[in-house]
């Protein structure tokens, strides 16, 4: 049917074009939060049952072997996949999928047990902050917060990546809270046609 395969290529045209933007307007952002925090910033969107990573910089080489742009996680171990679990707004549906498929463990104290991730998701969604402790990698733990589109819906996650032993969390969060406002901001503008440039976003300690 010529018309699906039309509409097809168009929604598939548009998902790119929107990748494109949210890279564009997120990596210099991920550029100052890499250089204040020290840790590992990545940008991820939902993509089936997983989660894939638009953008990633900084991180030491364990890190770096764990995730890659372009590469794809579990949505249940990672704080961005979980972010974009319990946000989804089809999240029932979305984590009914994920149930049903074998949940994968990257390290022992990923969450396999389906009681514990629901509590789990319905607290990312009250405070709209996902964390995860070495249950993507050990000796590691993330944060991750949403960026949203013009509304309320959650196109992306944005998170850090830094060692257990990593101390001032909460600074961190908030610092990731404003970035992640910022790329929501700018990435709204330039997605209505208000703003043809990408201008340099500055966080502020």
């Amino acid at each position: 049917n010529g018309y699906r395969i039309g509409f097809s290529v168009f929604a598939l045209s548009q998902r790119v074009g929107s990748a494109s933007l949210l890279r564009s307007v997120g990596r210099p952002v991920l550029v100052d939060l890499v250089a204040m925090t020290r840790g590992t910033a990545h940008l991820a969107v939902l993509e089936g049952t997983g989660t894939y990573y638009l953008e990633k910089l900084g991180g030491t080489r364990s890190v770096h072997a764990l995730s890659k742009v372009g590469g794809r996680l579990p949505l249940t171990c990672t704080a961005s996949g979980k972010l974009l679990l319990a946000m989804s707004s089809h999240h029932e549906d979305l984590l009914d999928l994920v149930m049903a498929e074998r949940m994968q463990r990257l390290t022992t104290h990923s969450t396999l047990d389906h009681a514990t991730l629901r509590r789990e998701l319905d607290t990312i969604r009250e405070h709209e902050l996902s964390t995860e402790h070495e249950e993507a990698l050990l000796g590691f733990k993330s944060f991750a917060v949403p960026i949203y589109d013009s509304g309320q819906t959650v196109i992306a996650a944005l998170s850090l990546t830094v060692p257990v032993s990593h101390s001032g969390d909460d600074a961190l969060v908030r610092t990731l809270r404003l970035a992640s406002a910022g790329i929501t901001r700018q990435h709204t503008k330039l997605a209505m046609g208000t703003e043809r440039r990408v201008p340099t976003l500055t966080l502020y300690r």
